[in-house]
């Protein structure tokens, strides 16, 4: 299994930038009004354990975001 490389500044700072950016783009939807069936479904995610990343992938349980 390989090693992960460190990450340098500029990865740092593209990752912090595509952070900011999509804060922004969440303030703007701020006033939209949300789907219930969807809002219920990311509480009840969020209500229960925690997993891992691979165990996401491994079930298809992964969110998808569009903007």
């Amino acid at each position: 299994m390989g090693q992960r490389q460190p990450f340098s500044a500029a990865d740092d700072s593209a990752w912090l930038s595509h952070l900011v950016d999509t804060m922004d783009r969440v303030e703007q939807m701020h006033d939209e009004p949300c789907d219930e069936v969807l809002m219920s479904a990311m509480m009840a995610r969020l209500q229960s354990p925690a997993t891992t990343f691979g165990d996401m992938i491994r079930s298809g349980d992964l969110l998808e975001l569009s903007f």
